[in-house]
């Protein structure tokens, strides 16, 4: 609320014939004005949504990409050679390279952020978290690896048909893509061998219909003695014994 004093000429003909002076400066009303403050303009930060990809083992195909950034699965394997520190030939394995950056663990699996960088006219190797990474000279294409520094949220991948590639990634669930088909062939009820067409256990599950397109999230688990099939929702899943890998869908 702001206060405005002003003098008004009622004012000074009250104050004359009141006490036969002249008027005075001293003669003042004041107004209130009303100012209205500005409305609050709420911040909306929207959480980006990224695609990942898998693994690519090195990133010599991307070498053409100069400046994007990649968003890829990856488990820390110290299995593989390294060449550079903190830049990384681009025929660097990306499963030891993130070992060596200090982003993954060995045996750890999570997203991470890979920027494809120029080549370089040198590489330095240095020991770090178990890996030594080695020295090279001039190469064609360089990547560095880190943790995503941002909260994000994971668009579907395509549905990858079944789960074996992601046998041993126990507890993690991952975001698919996936069109309802009752052809494919599943086995158990609930918990489904890692074998199992992802199209057929989603309506299996009551999570889609035949023909019907949409998101499934799939978790990884270790495998069963025995799966017990049954039939449900027009899809009859099969019997089966000790599995190495299942999955269940939600």
């Amino acid at each position: 609320m702001a206060k405005i004093i002003i003098m008004t000429l009622a004012m000074a003909i009250l104050a004359f014939t009141g006490c036969g002076k002249a008027p005075s400066t001293e003669a003042l009303i004041e107004v209130e004005e009303t100012v209205e403050e500005p409305e609050a303009v709420e911040e909306i930060n929207e959480i980006p949504v990224i695609t990942p990809i898998a693994d690519p083992g090195t990133l010599t195909s991307f070498r053409d990409r100069t400046g994007d950034v990649l968003y890829i699965t990856v488990t820390g394997d110290p299995m593989g050679s390294v060449w550079g520190t903190d830049i990384y030939t681009d025929d660097s394995y990306l499963a030891a390279a993130a070992i060596h950056a200090g982003v993954l663990s060995h045996g750890e699996t999570d997203l991470v952020m890979v920027t494809l960088l120029p080549g370089e006219e040198i590489y330095h190797g240095t020991a770090n978290f178990v890996i030594e990474s080695m020295d090279y000279g001039e190469w064609g294409g360089s990547y560095s690896v880190e943790v995503i520094p941002f909260e994000y949220e994971l668009a579907p991948a395509p549905d990858p048909g079944n789960l074996t590639s992601y046998r041993g990634l126990d507890g993690d669930s991952f975001i698919f893509e996936v069109r309802g088909d009752t052809s494919s062939i599943a086995w158990g009820t609930d918990i489904y061998t890692d074998d199992s067409y992802l199209s057929a256990v989603a309506i299996h599950a009551g999570i889609l219909e035949q023909g019907e397109t949409g998101t499934v999230v799939v978790t990884i688990l270790p495998g069963e003695e025995s799966y017990t099939g049954s039939t449900s929702n027009g899809v009859t899943s099969l019997d089966y014994g000790e599995w190495d890998g299942s999955y269940i869908v939600e």
